[in-house]
């Protein structure tokens, strides 16, 4: 691992982010990365975490960033995630862990320490075009969906411990109750006291309907306007 001047620890080499990227199957870059970050065991939350650290690679590859940005890129992000982890040290959240504007204070922190040359832990290593860039597509995806992360990541440690993040420790099973009002059915009637019915009624339901068998039994309908006209002056 290279240590930049800021006190970043780069987690993969200029030459293996060139590896990861040359890759075209998705298993293979996974594979690798895994390999590379210590992340082998096949596990949900480790399957996330390469996910988000492949993607986070794969985007510095797409605007255009140099290997050692894209280092430097998934390093900040991977300390990022770390701190997600912690207990938060807002007093308003104390025993919880950190808030997704610590983190992003954090983040913020790390991305202008490594785009300033002014002071002694700052290097001029990302342009202030790639930073407006970077902290865009981190608040369009990580941070938008942080909570979801930190549910994701957060370890279930021994419940002993002072901190031991018990709120991972009941977040697998969540038990939901509902109080729903069910209609009764209406009573069946008696088929005791049913009447026959006519066979014939029961085959043709509509009787009386155009194309029934039984149509010729509509009795007719007497023509109004063949009756003779009652004659002028005709008595009452």
């Amino acid at each position: 691992p290279v240590l930049l001047p800021t006190g970043l620890q780069l987690l993969l080499t200029e030459t293996e982010v060139h590896t990861i990227w040359t890759h075209a199957e998705s298993k293979d870059q996974l594979a690798l990365l895994g390999e590379r970050l210590g992340i082998t065991a096949p596990s949900f939350r480790n399957e996330m975490l390469l996910e988000f650290h492949l993607c986070n690679l794969l985007h510095g590859k797409q605007v255009c960033l140099t290997a050692k940005k894209a280092a430097a890129f998934q390093a900040i992000m991977s300390d990022v995630l770390g701190l997600m982890q912690q207990e938060s040290q807002d007093p308003g959240h104390k025993g919880e862990p950190s808030t997704s504007a610590e983190a992003f204070a954090h983040f913020g922190k790390l991305m202008l320490r490594h785009s300033g040359t002014k002071g002694p832990d700052t290097m001029q290593l990302f342009l202030p075009s790639e930073t407006k860039m970077l902290t865009d597509f981190t608040s369009q995806t990580f941070f938008k969906h942080f909570l979801l992360y930190q549910y994701v990541t957060l370890p279930v440690v021994d419940p002993e411990k002072p901190f031991a993040q018990c709120w991972g420790a009941e977040r697998e099973v969540e038990v939901v109750r509902n109080d729903v009002a069910l209609e009764q059915p209406m009573p069946t009637l008696d088929l005791n006291a049913a009447s026959p019915v006519d066979a014939e009624a029961v085959a043709d339901p509509f009787p009386f309907m155009p194309g029934s068998r039984n149509e010729t039994l509509v009795p007719p309908v007497p023509d109004l306007r063949q009756q003779d006209a009652p004659e002028p002056g005709g008595g009452q």
